[in-house]
């Protein structure tokens, strides 16, 4: 700061700042302000450097964000003063945090405000001291700010309103009365349900991605997010009642269609299981019939084939990927491909499996909430015993079991294959329970562990097959064992039967 002391004054560079939110106050307009602030200085002997002239700017806006102001509080123009003179600190600020946060960067900056009509001075001892109690006072009444904000929120998310914070994916602010709730949006709800019927017919995160803006880490994001069943959720846990059930909204899916696509993503994230945007056809459903390993594809010089792990010390050899392939595929649409294809259809009885699974779930998650310190104690025993009260009085109660029932799609197997990509058809294998045995040479048996493997249920399919140029040779070839799995029942549903 530069200054100059004479015998009875401080001499300093005053900068005059006036604002008017409105050019035809006379009361305060910036002609009297200006005549305040120069008779001012003249007074205390310092040097009017500039008038800052902000009319039809509001007190809410910063002084930094001044169209006038603005520029004198940066370089190169910080440096040609070294006191702001306002006729009243509403002049400079209407909003006490941003008066507060002025008042601190000017001390920050060796400059200091002086508010002409209220005789403050903030370069005095009795000035900073005012300045002092000032930011106490926000500080204060920001974090009581807080304390209602979150108290609002906490209040719309135990309403299951929107708390105006991150709305989930698939949902939509909707004004409803005077507040505000999520609902699903018709558009993004229907990509989202797309997204999860892939992944549960099969298809990997990095398949969904490409057919969406997304990386395929959001993709799992998305599918994983509870909010999708309607939950509302809060740092990463569902908000609950008291009863300590969960607090929901409209679901994007129910429950059933939940519980599927997350025993999809997790078979997905388990190593060797299949699922992948270069995975081959029969991963997970060819082994050797010597010795039972799956075996797995791969390209080499020779082309590719499907053979043992690496450290494998069967001699059962490997096998010509497309060759096997297609035999598989010709003797798969070769016994069931002209039959209708069918879904099973659960017609509920009566029971309470839905609202105790979901009881079950309450309680699994409290108790990791507890032991993860995000649960008080006291909540949680009384949370804990009115879930399992409720457990208890649901149990309790007589049940009629589902009928189930199968009904046509309106294809047959061989219209839904061709329908299909090959990781699509992969999964359809994989959750048909379709298994290949390759025994090598034409004369050799399938091996007792093979045959065993085979199943009791179906007679397993042999296909002879070829893997050189001039005829059938003994040493060219091989016998496949192929078992249909359910797609041996005609009343068989491929998509509801696990992944292996």
């Amino acid at each position: 700061m530069s200054m100059r002391l004479s015998a009875t004054l401080v001499y300093m560079r005053v900068l005059g700042a006036r604002r008017l939110s409105n050019g035809s106050d006379g009361s305060t307009s910036v002609e009297r302000q200006g005549d305040r602030i120069t008779g001012h200085a003249d007074a205390h002997g310092h040097e009017l450097i500039a008038l800052t002239d902000d009319t039809d700017i509001s007190g809410v806006i910063s002084p930094f964000d001044r169209d006038d102001l603005g520029p004198w509080l940066r370089a190169p123009k910080l440096g040609e003063w070294d006191a702001l003179a306002v006729t009243k600190i509403d002049r400079l600020s209407r909003s006490l945090p941003d008066f507060v946060a002025f008042m601190r960067w000017a001390q920050q900056h060796g400059k200091t405000i002086i508010s002409i009509d209220e005789g403050i001075d903030f370069s005095t001892p009795a000035g900073r001291l005012i300045g002092n109690i000032l930011a106490m006072f926000a500080d204060f009444e920001r974090a009581r700010m807080a304390e209602r904000r979150a108290d609002h929120a906490r209040k719309a998310r135990s309403e299951a309103r929107w708390d105006g914070r991150s709305i989930p994916p698939g949902y939509r602010p909707v004004k409803v009365n005077s507040h505000v709730e999520l609902e699903p949006d018709p558009d993004a709800a229907m990509k989202i349900r797309r997204m999860a019927q892939m992944s549960i017919d099969g298809k990997s995160s990095v398949a969904i991605a490409a057919g969406t803006d997304h990386l395929p880490s959001t993709v799992l994001s998305i599918l994983r997010n509870p909010s999708l069943r309607g939950y509302v959720m809060h740092a990463g846990q569902p908000v609950r009642e008291e009863d300590g059930l969960p607090v929901t909204r409209t679901p994007i899916l129910d429950d059933d269609t939940w519980g599927r696509l997350q025993a999809a993503l997790d078979r997905q994230a388990r190593p060797r299981s299949g699922t992948r945007s270069d995975g081959s056809l029969l991963l997970g459903v060819l082994h050797c019939g010597t010795c039972g390993a799956r075996l797995y594809y791969g390209t080499r010089a020779e082309g590719a084939r499907y053979r043992h792990p690496a450290r494998s010390k069967c001699k059962g050899g490997s096998f010509t990927a497309d060759r096997v392939e297609k035999a598989v595929e010709e003797e798969l649409l070769g016994q069931v491909g002209w039959m209708p294809m069918t879904e099973r259809v659960i017609i509920p009885g009566v029971n309470h499996d839905a609202e105790i699974k979901r009881i079950e779930e309450s309680i699994a998650d409290l108790d990791a909430s507890f032991e993860a310190g995000d649960v008080p104690g006291k909540a949680y025993g009384r949370m804990q015993a009115k879930l399992e009260g409720k457990l208890a009085v649901l149990r309790a109660v007589p049940v009629t079991p589902d009928r189930t029932e199968y009904v046509e799609t309106g294809q047959t197997y061989a219209e839904r294959w061709a329908a299909l990509d090959r990781q699509e058809r992969a999964a359809f294998l994989r959750r048909a329970g379709v298994t290949v045995h390759a025994v090598r040479g034409l004369e050799a048996p399938a091996a007792p562990w093979a045959a065993g493997r085979l199943g009791a249920e179906t007679v397993p399919r042999v296909a002879v097959v070829n893997f050189g140029r001039n005829g059938i040779s003994q040493a060219e070839s091989a016998r496949l064992f192929i078992s249909l799995g359910s797609l041996a029942d005609h009343r068989a549903v491929v998509a509801d039967q696990p992944v292996g």
